[in-house]
């Protein structure tokens, strides 16, 4: 490889304002990006074929050639350092963001239920399922499936506040009901009670 040589540009020796240059011999500095080789100033050697001076010889933009451009773990820069799927999910690659089902809906439960559940039901693994509803003795309770058959005692607990220990409010009965959360209520000695079935 022949370096270039530049007859042009040496500073003279008595210039005061070398600072920042490089010196060669005789007093005479190199200006610029040139280099002393020899008693000459040459273009830098190591700049020369490929060595765009910032760090990345290839000039690819990965300066280390680890396959990541930016040094952050992420070489496509998706979030998501080891699929490259572009959801931010190492595991899967669903594109969901839901390392464990893969059903595309970011719930790790389960996808969701369409039509929504009734009253009663949660959804579960895609499907509604029946966690309080009529029991065989004859009132809602956790575990109950379904509504009284005779419609009697409507599934759907009364529009009032419940909190359970206050004074049963009005359309509240032993019978009870369930609420949208699929949890028991009822009234028994005239004060709320309930039961979490989830």
């Amino acid at each position: 490889m022949l370096l270039g040589l530049v007859a042009l540009g040496c500073n003279d020796p008595d210039d005061s304002n070398n600072a920042g240059l490089t010196p060669c011999v005789g007093g005479v500095y190199c200006p610029g990006t040139l280099v002393c080789v020899g008693g000459f100033c040459v273009n830098d050697p190591s700049m020369a074929e490929g060595d765009t001076g910032d760090g990345d010889p290839t000039g690819d933009g990965d300066p280390t050639g680890d396959g990541d451009p930016t040094g952050d773990g992420d070489p496509t820069g998706d979030g998501d350092p080891t699929t490259g799927d572009g959801d931010g999910d190492p595991t899967t690659g669903d594109g969901d963001g839901d390392p464990t089902t893969g059903d595309g809906d970011g719930d790790p439960t389960g996808g969701d239920c369409t039509p929504a559940c009734a009253v009663g039901q949660t959804c579960m693994a895609g499907t509604c399922e029946w966690v309080c509803g009529w029991s065989m003795n004859a009132f809602y309770a956790c575990g109950g499936v379904g509504t009284d058959a005779t419609l009697t005692n409507p599934i759907a607990c009364p529009n009032a506040p419940l909190v359970a220990g206050q004074p049963c409010p009005v359309g509240l009965s032993y019978q009870g009901c369930c609420d949208e959360n699929a949890d028991n209520w009822w009234c028994e000695d005239s004060v709320v009670v309930f039961d979490d079935c989830i």
